[in-house]
């Protein structure tokens, strides 16, 4: 089996992220480092969520989203830091929405907003998701709202 230089890897994938290609060449760029990095390694985990958010980009999300829920899944067993576990909990969420298992994805959004109360996306999925599948438009309009509410401090804390 030949070897892969790992870090070559990263740097073209840095390089691709900076210059803004599209998801799916992302996607392609991203397996290899999934294959040779550990999910209990910061570095694997990061990779992970990537390829997962990455997945959902693609016109192909509904067909991954047992693979994104994976990934995700795996980041969450070994992620220690909040930012990343909420980031985890979003895909999550949005994989299990996609495959119409709607409790488990708002358990997923509640779990992500617990990591960061200000997380916008997080907010803004769970209030569409409590409006139209659990037929709750007023707690809907609750999360839609602390969503808009929390994004000037989210767009400021990305500055940073």
């Amino acid at each position: 089996m030949p070897t892969v230089d790992v870090a070559r890897l990263e740097r073209s994938l840095l390089w691709a992220i900076e210059n803004e290609l599209p998801s799916a060449e992302l996607v392609a760029m991203l397996r290899p480092l999934v294959a040779h990095t550990a999910a209990h390694e910061t570095r694997g985990r990061l990779v992970r969520l990537e390829l997962a958010e990455r997945l959902l980009l693609t016109p192909k999300a509904p067909s991954k989203a047992w693979e994104v829920a994976a990934l995700a899944r795996e980041v969450l067993k070994h992620e220690s830091e909040a930012v990343t576990r909420a980031r985890a909990h979003g895909a999550l969420g949005l994989a299990m929405t996609l495959l119409g298992h709607y409790r488990v994805a708002r358990r997923a959004y509640f779990r992500g907003l617990s990591d960061d109360p200000s997380h916008p996306v997080l907010a803004h999925n769970l209030g569409h998701l409590m409006a139209t599948v659990f037929d709750d438009p007023l707690g809907g309009c609750h999360w839609l709202q602390a969503a808009f509410r929390s994004l000037p401090l989210h767009a400021r804390e990305l500055q940073r």
